[in-house]
């Protein structure tokens, strides 16, 4: 499963590359960097700003970048971030597995969630003016 995630991740920087506004594809993104990261905390943090972003443009079914983000915070030692938005995940979806599964784990370990965090600016999800160049981004091979 690991290799189908690493070409799935290979893919869909491409994608990016070529339209960076589509929110689904940021987020299998960020989900393909997580489960290939095994302890890569540069591929941890771009899982959480890929899935942070397909958020921001507003994905159809929050819940699974949410939880993205959520499983990330763990991996990055982020518990308290971890557990909010696990449980934002849960909001968003509240028969999702692996969210519940993480809430369980986190709470069992006594960790107490961080506050919520402001809402986003209204235009977060703005593209950039036509005339701005991409921004370069390093690919992950």
């Amino acid at each position: 499963a690991s290799d189908v995630y690493k070409r799935q991740a290979e893919v869909l920087d491409d994608v990016n590359l070529i339209d960076p506004f589509i929110p689904e594809a940021r987020a299998l993104l960020g989900e393909a960097l997580r489960r290939t990261a095994t302890g890569d905390r540069r591929k941890l943090e771009r899982g959480l700003f890929e899935s942070e972003k397909a958020v921001a443009l507003k994905i159809v079914y929050t819940a699974g970048a949410l939880h993205n983000q959520a499983a990330c915070l763990e991996g990055l030692d982020r518990k308290p971030e971890a557990l909010r938005q696990a449980k934002s995940a849960l909001e968003a979806d509240a028969d999702h597995k692996e969210a519940r599964e993480l809430v369980a784990r986190l709470e069992k370990a006594g960790v107490v969630p961080a506050p919520p965090l402001p809402p986003p600016p209204e235009d977060a999800a703005a593209p950039p003016p036509s005339d701005a160049p991409p921004p370069a981004r390093p690919r992950e091979r």
